[in-house]
């Protein structure tokens, strides 16, 4: 456990506006992802692979801290195209694969239903007054 841990989930990432998003080029978007990809670094790895093992040591010091609470922002993530009911290690293929824990409030990652009907399964993790307020954004699309 050497390496830096970013329990900031701030300290990574791209970062945006909607606004932003829709009003500059679409190279503003990729730059964006770009970026974020080339911090992806063996030292940022490592981070994550202590964080991890921080969590699991010792979770009430990282729960709901302004440092696992990304409100009012939104960080999204897509596995959808993740070939998870594709994987064979000599038992055949998974019946169900579930997302990861998610301890962070804010974080949502979208992968392939287990229905395999080809839909979307999303987890996400609100805090629940925000659920409400999500619930009533996702109905007036």
């Amino acid at each position: 456990m050497g390496a830096k841990v970013y329990e900031n989930l701030n300290e990574f990432g791209s970062h945006s506006t909607a606004k932003d998003l829709l009003e500059k080029p679409a190279s503003y978007a990729t730059d964006l992802i770009q970026a974020s990809i080339k911090r992806l670094d063996n030292e940022y790895i490592r981070s994550q692979m202590d964080f991890v093992e921080l969590q699991q040591k010792n979770p009430v010091q990282i729960a709901r801290s302004g440092k696992t609470v990304l409100s009012p922002n939104l960080s999204v993530t897509s596995w959808a195209q993740l070939p998870i009911y594709e994987l064979d290690f000599g038992y055949g293929t998974p019946v169900f694969a579930g997302g990861p824990y998610v301890p962070f409030e804010g974080i949502s990652i979208m992968l392939p239903s287990y229905t395999r009907d080809g839909s979307i399964d999303v987890i996400i993790g609100l805090f629940e007054p925000d659920m409400a307020k999500f619930r009533e954004i996702c109905f007036d699309v």
